[in-house]
């Protein structure tokens, strides 16, 4: 496994992290566009795509459809093209404070600050959970639940296994 030493704005990030994306991208990155791009689901949701003038792209799903996320884009791009994407925290509150009441934006604004999470992860080289603090426990520990149809249908037959 290969360790990679990242600087950035005069810091070193961590010196020992696993890079498991490939190398960090070094120079200094830009939004140029976002857009979004249809699912064919059943709750008619969208992906929001972040894109940079370094060519790295951003995903993340949206809960809305494609044509309501591209309305409160159109008053969300000009804040953000241009700017560099590490600056998430600052993008999200310049995107909380452009809500209004009776405007349902938490959707856009979701997929877009965790499409920028993406684009953090896919720049540094490093997982997201690197970024937002590292881990909090080495192990976690998983129970094995048996969960049939039967127990939909037949909650007594699952209460005598339980027994």
């Amino acid at each position: 496994m290969t360790y990679l030493h990242v600087t950035g704005a005069g810091r070193c990030l961590d010196a020992e992290l696993p890079c498991r994306r490939g190398r960090p991208h070094t120079g200094q990155v830009k939004i140029t566009k976002i857009k979004t791009m249809g699912l064919n689901n059943l709750g008619d949701g969208c992906l929001i795509r972040v894109e940079t003038d370094a060519g790295i792209v951003g995903f993340c799903e949206a809960g809305l459809p494609p044509v309501a996320a591209r309305t409160r884009i159109e008053m969300l791009a000009p804040h953000l093209i241009g700017q560099d994407p590490l600056a998430i925290e600052r993008h999200f509150y310049l995107m909380a404070s452009t809500q209004y009441s009776f405007m349902a934006n938490i959707p856009t604004v979701s997929g877009i600050d965790l499409a920028l999470w993406d684009l953090a992860g896919k720049i540094t080289g490093y997982p997201i959970y690197r970024l937002l603090g590292g881990p909090i426990r080495k192990n976690i520990r998983f129970t094995r639940m048996e969960v049939r149809l039967t127990c939909l249908t037949k909650p007594s037959a699952m209460l005598g296994r339980i027994r």
